[in-house]
């Protein structure tokens, strides 16, 4: 099971105790991301150079944790103008931005000219076609990550210790971005951009409107808290977090041990 009890700790007990009752062994090897990856990103990241210059002067001029990385992975991109109505309340206040467009993403031709336009004008703010991610997340720079919270970004935000904005698209990732938010609590999760039967009344008490103004007046409060002393707190969080995930792969962690251990009962 490539997750881990520090993650998604109700998640793990129960796959455990299911897989328990049928028998067999269920071992939690997670994160999935061993020490020394990052080392090894940084080697690999020539493609990403024009990435690497941006935030090391954006580290510069604008301090540590000041900017924001903004990445919705490969296979799925929100829907609609909101993407690019959020993109221009990051310029609008003035937050140095990476946004990730991987060429060949269905929306990469939806960008609106004029916001293109706004982005490669600005010194403030690169388009990447192209992202080393462990090392952008690394790099003392970046303050949060704005993400779909797909299993991959998250479990590396995680383990380099970066809060995060989350976005949720599709599969597990509504249920990831509420873990982070409710229960590990290194994360704000957007709530008005949803639409349709996800309007809906929440559980937790909150009932989106999904108007412009609604969605303004969220990522705006959103924004100001990431960059002030409640995502100072959330950085915290997730740099104590971090701490104990690295932790596991070392000598006597659980991971390792456990990794030792399924290996000895299955390969013998």
């Amino acid at each position: 099971m490539a997750n881990s009890r520090l993650i998604e700790e109700g998640g793990v007990k129960f796959t455990e105790e299911l897989h328990s009752k049928m028998g067999k062994t269920c071992y939690s090897l997670g994160p999935c991301m061993l020490p020394g990856e990052v080392d090894f990103a940084h080697e690999e990241s020539s493609k990403g150079q024009e990435v690497v210059t941006f935030l090391d002067k954006t580290y510069e001029t604008h301090g540590k944790n000041s900017l924001l990385y903004m990445s919705f992975g490969t296979s799925a991109f929100p829907n609609g103008e909101t993407p690019w109505q959020l993109i221009n309340i990051i310029l609008d206040m003035k937050i140095p931005l990476v946004f990730a467009m991987p060429h060949g993403n269905t929306y990469e031709n939806k960008l609106p000219e004029e916001l293109r336009n706004r982005l490669e004008s600005s010194e403030l703010a690169l388009v990447a076609k192209w992202t080393p991610q462990q090392l952008v997340l690394n790099h003392p720079a970046t303050g949060i990550f704005f993400t779909h919270a797909g299993q991959g970004s998250t479990v590396e935000s995680l383990v380099l210790g970066v809060p995060m904005i989350t976005w949720p698209i599709q599969a597990d990732q509504p249920h990831s971005a509420m873990n982070l938010t409710l229960n590990l609590k290194v994360a704000y999760q957007l709530l008005e951009v949803r639409i349709n039967h996800g309007l809906r009344p929440l559980y937790r008490g909150y009932q989106p409107k999904g108007t412009k103004e609604a969605i303004d007046t969220e990522f705006k409060q959103i924004l100001k808290d990431a960059f002030g002393p409640d995502g100072d707190a959330k950085r915290k969080i997730a740099a104590d977090l971090s701490k104990k995930l690295r932790e596991t792969w070392e000598e006597g962690g659980e991971t390792l041990t456990l990794l030792r251990k399924m290996l000895q009962e299955n390969f013998p």
